[in-house]
């Protein structure tokens, strides 16, 4: 369904299956490119969004389970789950920097720690 990549090159595709799985595809050519490094699993549902952060050490996805998923991409573990959706979850994205002062960007934004809801007014 969805695919991601980090400046780094690694790569996260997400399926119906529930899963998300990482890739090695870092350029130069080597003899680790294309190989799987991790499977995330956690959803409960088809996962609909996949998003890594630039070095592609974070990773969150979103699903119809009604849940965002944070990941530790290097051991393919659960950091946080993101629950208080009563719809599925079809879209998601990490902000890496703080946005504008004084212009609206998002609706909701939670804290990657603790899963808190912040607002942007």
């Amino acid at each position: 369904r969805k695919m991601c990549i980090s400046s780094e090159g690694i790569i996260a595709t997400a399926s119906d299956d529930k899963e998300v799985r990482l890739w090695d595809c870092r350029m130069p050519w080597h003899e680790a490119m294309g190989t799987q490094l991790a499977v995330c699993r956690g959803h409960k549902g088809p996962i609909t969004c996949c998003h890594l952060t630039r070095e592609g050490k974070g990773l969150l996805s979103a699903a119809e389970d009604k849940q965002m998923i944070v990941w530790d991409v290097i051991h393919g573990a659960i950091m946080r789950i993101m629950v208080g959706h009563t719809k599925p979850v079809m879209e998601c994205f990490m902000l890496e920097d703080e946005p504008e002062p004084g212009k609206e960007h998002i609706i909701e934004r939670r804290s990657m720690i603790t899963g808190d809801i912040r607002y942007i007014v």
